[in-house]
């Protein structure tokens, strides 16, 4: 196995001012393993992705100092000083790995080295630079070390083919099919294993001609693996911002009896991070959590209840979007966040049934973001203008 650069740490603190809903939550615990894939679209990259590499930087490092996430898969890394700039700018103990084989849209991966220890890494399946677009899968294998026990566990970060035409659906999915090759044809098979990353197509029907997934070779293996984000895919939660659920995460079934029930979501309150679709990325991260004992795991979710719209009815909606929202205090803050990651319409409103005409907001995928000062909810909708 080929071995992947190893990154230099160098300890800063990093403040990022909030103003308004601009909160970034801590979303982990110190009892579970937390995991997060995320695509930062051309990180640090000169022409392409947000404009502005030094505040993408500082957000994406903002974002890991308050996320609590002990490891972090990610895609699109374009240049390496701005990787060790952003390990420099993390709070604690932290290292990493990125690509040696992904050209300029370079695999990473980086973890809090108070609970994850790296047993080792390299690229896998490197004959396969066609099926897999010229990125091959990023592999590491850790030692994770909870209050409740010790576990291994493997990670392989992927960035597959993009684009829906037909070529691309059949190189994704003959990626898929040597993936699965890899793990069933190894001692992975009976391991902790996770899969994930930007898969760059659905997993109950692919994003073209509404064919087959490229991965049902996983979905139809339900015996042996997990589609951890299948109840995302088959509620079309966007994890890019221009709408598709692409953004994924398969276990193993060693790997997904370790999983805390409902601990899968995309972390959508970052959309009211400065901008977040200008400034930071075009994709949300998708996050787990796992415990180290299967007998566990279920009663593991000590996430506090951060659940304030009980309802949000019609969707799609053309005109008036009806809220119920149970809330701590009386009144709660609204804001309606468009793809690119702009604010609208932000307001100020009594908590309860609220009816509110939407029908200035254009035609596309929109996030719901409210907050009533202790916890903040976010919910996608969609704006259809049938009569435009």
């Amino acid at each position: 196995m080929a071995r992947t650069k190893r990154l230099l740490i160098v300890v800063l603190v990093l403040l990022l001012p909030r103003t308004g809903l601009a909160q970034i939550l801590d979303v982990g615990t110190p009892a579970t393993l937390d995991v997060a894939t995320w695509n930062i679209e051309w990180f640090g990259h000169p022409s392409y992705g947000p404009p502005d590499d030094d505040r993408q930087v500082r957000n994406v490092a903002a974002i890991l100092n308050g996320s609590g996430v002990d490891i972090w898969a990610f895609q699109e890394i374009a240049d390496l000083a701005r990787a060790e700039e952003l390990l420099g700018q993390l709070t604690g103990n932290w290292d990493g790995v990125v690509a040696t084989n992904s050209g300029d849209q370079r695999l990473a991966i980086i973890w809090n080295t108070d609970t994850v220890s790296l047993i080792e890494s390299g690229h896998i399946l490197e004959d396969a630079l066609y099926e897999f677009a010229g990125r091959p899968p990023l592999q590491a294998t850790f030692l994770v070390t909870l209050p409740g026990g010790a576990f291994e566990m493997t990670l392989i970060d992927v960035h597959m083919k993009a684009f829906g035409d037909q070529t691309s659906w059949e190189r994704r999915s003959a990626a898929a099919a040597l993936i699965k090759a890899h793990v069933d044809g190894s001692d992975l098979s009976e391991q902790p294993v996770l899969l994930l990353g930007d898969f760059n197509d659905e997993l109950h029907a692919s994003t073209w001609n509404a064919a087959a997934s490229p991965y049902a070779i996983f979905t139809s293996d339900a015996d042996h693996y997990d589609m951890l984000t299948w109840s995302l895919d088959a509620d079309d939660v966007p994890t890019y911002l221009g709408g598709s659920t692409i953004d994924h995460m398969i276990a193993t079934d060693e790997m997904g009896d370790l999983l805390v029930a409902g601990s899968v979501r995309t972390l959508d309150h970052l959309l009211s991070v400065d901008s977040f679709g200008d400034t930071t990325s075009d994709h949300l991260p998708v996050f787990a959590s796992f415990t180290s004992s299967a007998a566990t795991a279920a009663e593991a979710d000590e996430q506090p209840d951060r659940t304030l719209l009980t309802a949000m009815y019609p969707n799609p909606v053309s005109n008036l979007l009806t809220l119920e929202v149970d809330a701590h205090s009386s009144t709660v803050r609204v804001r309606f966040v468009d793809a690119l990651g702009r604010a609208w319409n932000e307001s100020t409103l009594p908590a309860g049934r609220q009816v509110i005409d939407v029908s200035d907001l254009h035609a596309g995928v929109w996030w719901l973001v409210i907050g009533d000062g202790d916890r903040i909810d976010t919910r996608s909708f969609i704006v259809s203008r049938p009569d435009r």
